[in-house]
């Protein structure tokens, strides 16, 4: 069941609260509250000809690497069932990282790919490279009420886009307007 970008935006989340999605699942996990930073970072990649004799470095573009982003999601558990929803979410990050069951011995599997939804400002396609959880409350039973997961989240493009495209996108891969 693949899902869309247009059906990740008008999935069953009404809030405007930040969510991925898993793009074969159709699975999500909304933040519990959005996060307060967003880090971006994207570059343009060059090789470098090194020609003897020339007093400078020639430079030839070979790509545009792919726009990473970093956020952390925290979750506190005052409730039984807040409990449950910070444990899914342990499960759905964790598990963003791990191939799936390979549905053949030729065709290898891989992690799930992502829709990272971000209302009003990122709208992308990616793979989550890294997540890492720092445990910040436990209850008297020694159980953890509250996390902080940092996500490393990367663009996963399969075509070309220019700078032009890039620039004059403003609905859905940089949304939140002109």
């Amino acid at each position: 069941m693949a899902v869309d970008m247009a059906s990740a935006i008008a999935g069953p989340t009404p809030s405007q609260r930040v969510w991925l999605v898993d793009s074969a699942s159709g699975e999500r996990l909304q933040a519990q509250a959005n996060p307060e930073q967003l880090s971006e970072q994207v570059g343009a990649e060059y090789a470098r000809a090194q020609i003897p004799g020339l007093s400078h470095t020639v430079r030839q573009f070979s790509n545009t690497a792919d726009l990473v982003i970093e956020f952390d999601l925290e979750f506190r558990a005052w409730t039984p069932e807040e409990l449950n929803t910070a444990r899914r979410a342990r499960r759905f990050l964790h598990a963003a990282c791990y191939p799936r069951s390979a549905t053949s011995d030729a065709q290898p599997s891989r992690p799930p790919r992502m829709m990272l939804v971000w209302p009003g400002t990122l709208l992308v396609t990616g793979i989550i490279t890294g997540v890492k959880i720092k445990h910040t409350r436990f209850n008297r039973q020694s159980t953890s009420v509250g996390f902080i997961a940092s996500i490393t989240f990367e663009e996963f493009r399969t075509t070309r886009i220019t700078s032009e495209d890039v620039f004059n996108d403003t609905e859905l891969r940089l949304g939140g307007g002109a």
